[in-house]
């Protein structure tokens, strides 16, 4: 049943983006590259989320081609990179929940953003967002939920410690949660990479065009700090609702 659950699911998932793409994306308003660049993530968080997605990708297609390809339980040196890859998912996500849960807190605005859903099925422009917008913010802690909550339950199932009754329910736990975090990862990467051009750069390289911090990120700041996650003046009020001074 989890076989055809996962089937379904992935390809829902990787055919929603294309029809998304299809009929708004190109037609959206394109931020221009006007001169000058902003230093959007230091090389730590690169590092991190580099670190971090490689081994999600492994850790992914090894566990789905044993339930969707092999219909068989991961043996030899695919549950090796399995488990090993995991081990090395759990430090990056555990360095990137360090870097980002402060930035990543709800506030006002996000509200605004989530109410129109980003503008990503219609309005004009994007709504007003801090460094991240309420859409990243909602996928980072549901990120770390679902890591937790996959790599707990991987953890119990390389070293039971109950009953059979209850480790069968900790590995449907475990595939469960994996299929809806490989579902979310492959949305955050369409935004990144093909809603929103010039995301993938920043994340790669860390720097992004001004106009597109002024479109996307326009609480951010008006020129944003060259201290990575240091809101300004703007986003500070509008935190607290009042103004900036």
């Amino acid at each position: 049943m989890f076989r055809w659950i996962s089937i379904v699911g992935l390809i829902g998932a990787a055919a929603l983006p294309v029809l998304h793409y299809l009929f708004w994306v190109r037609m959206r308003f394109r931020p221009g590259r006007r001169a000058g660049r902003v230093m959007r993530f230091s090389v730590t968080e690169r590092v991190a989320h580099g670190t971090a997605l490689v081994s999600f990708v492994v850790v992914a297609a090894t566990g789905f081609w044993a339930v969707i390809v092999a219909c068989d339980a991961l043996r030899g040196w695919w549950w090796v990179a399995h488990v090993g890859a995991g081990g090395v998912f759990a430090v990056a996500l555990g360095a990137l929940a360090l870097l980002w849960a402060a930035d990543c807190r709800f506030v006002r605005h996000d509200w605004t953003w989530t109410k129109c859903l980003g503008g990503y099925l219609g309005g004009r422009g994007a709504p007003p967002a801090g460094r991240f917008n309420g859409g990243q913010k909602a996928f980072f802690w549901a990120a770390v939920a679902l890591g937790m909550l996959t790599l707990s339950s991987g953890l119990l199932l390389i070293v039971p410690v109950f009953a059979s009754a209850t480790q069968e329910w900790v590995y449907e736990c475990h595939r469960y949660a994996a299929l809806l975090f490989v579902i979310a990862v492959i949305g955050h990467a369409y935004l990144g990479i093909f809603a929103n051009p010039g995301t993938l750069r920043g994340i790669v390289f860390g720097t992004v065009a001004v106009d597109w911090v002024k479109h996307h990120h326009s609480l951010w700041s008006d020129e944003p700090d060259p201290a990575i996650g240091k809101p300004d003046g703007n986003e500070r009020a509008a935190e607290t609702g009042g103004r900036a001074h």
